[in-house]
């Protein structure tokens, strides 16, 4: 009788260390997953601040081209003003576009760090 209480006790132990174990695994597999998902997240965000990036920069040299050729054709007087307004567009798209490096460096930055853990 208590060869057979040991053994059903070594036996629950057993049981209780391979559950532990399963939890242990399936948290590991949710952790994966979700470490997945933010891996994910973290590259469209890169991706979308880089194509922000570019597209902001296009949009400002079309400008520029477009009131370049306005300040070749205008009288002085108004190509003063176009002139003032290139550079209210520059210094509007350095503003922005440092946010937008910033967001593209902060999300590689975190990128590199969960690559590396």
């Amino acid at each position: 009788m208590q060869q057979r209480a040991d053994a059903m006790r070594q036996s629950f132990k057993h049981f209780e260390a391979e559950r532990a174990s399963a939890r242990a695994e399936d948290m590991e597999d949710r952790l994966d997953a979700q470490l997945a998902r933010e891996q994910k997240r973290l590259n469209a965000m890169a991706d979308k601040a880089r194509t922000k990036i570019e597209e902001r920069k296009a949009e400002l040299n079309s400008k520029l081209e477009a009131l370049q050729v306005q300040a070749g054709k205008a009288t002085p007087a108004v190509r003063s003003r176009i002139e003032q307004r290139i550079a209210a567009l520059r210094q509007d798209f350095e503003g922005r576009g440092e946010q937008l490096r910033r967001a593209y460096e902060l999300s590689t930055e975190a990128i590199k760090a969960q690559a590396q853990a």
